[in-house]
């Protein structure tokens, strides 16, 4: 627990490490904490939770992934790109000025525009 924050902490011992060390995951939230061989899991959790304000501010940092549904927003190519869909519209994605136009059952919506946004990048 990190003040009102349950955060998962791995623990990883490494024989060329000379300090303790903590590490975020700013995809999955994770802390990770690296102890060298001769220093005690209690002195490595001392440290984190003395560390306890810098977590909380690297945590905040992480975004919270994107739910890729009717009307979400994201970044393409620098600009600002909003999710429209339509289920008579074409199941195929078309950019038409800030909208990206998709049509087809509304829960293969997400799987269908990673797809063309994969497609894009490949391009």
């Amino acid at each position: 627990m990190l003040g009102d924050r349950s955060v998962s902490l791995v623990v990883r011992r490494s024989p060329r490490a000379r300090n303790v060390r903590l590490s975020v995951d700013s995809v999955c939230g994770t802390v990770t904490l690296g102890l060298p061989k001769g220093a005690s899991q209690a002195q490595g959790l001392a440290f984190a939770q003395a560390q306890a304000g810098w977590l909380l501010q690297q945590l905040d940092k992480a975004k919270s992934p994107l739910v890729l549904t009717d009307g979400a927003r994201f970044l393409l190519r620098g600009e600002e790109v909003r999710i429209a869909w339509d289920v008579m519209a074409p199941r195929t994605p078309r950019i038409d000025g800030d909208h990206l136009f998709v049509g087809g059952p509304q829960e293969m919506l997400g799987p269908r525009v990673l797809r063309w946004l994969k497609a894009q990048a490949k391009a």
